[in-house]
């Protein structure tokens, strides 16, 4: 059953300029900022979403070096 920020989500304009800001961590489920703050950035006419990422200790520096090399993060 979809809780109250699912039913009441507007879609978002996603494309190919899409700036993707990614919540790291470990773990990432009862995070629940992405979806309201994605609505709002569009909102204001930021073309921008926020993501929450599954990402461990263990990883994190990988992953973040990673993430540097994608030029929407």
């Amino acid at each position: 059953m979809p809780d109250k920020l699912e039913a009441d989500s507007a879609p978002l304009g996603l494309n190919g300029h899409t700036e993707v800001i990614p919540v790291l961590g470990y773990p990432v489920k009862q995070v629940r900022s992405p979806r309201p703050l994605s609505q709002r950035m569009q909102q204001l006419g930021l073309n921008a979403i926020q993501i929450p990422m599954l990402v461990g200790a263990e990883n994190l520096l990988q992953v973040v070096t990673s993430l540097k090399l994608v030029g929407n993060v």
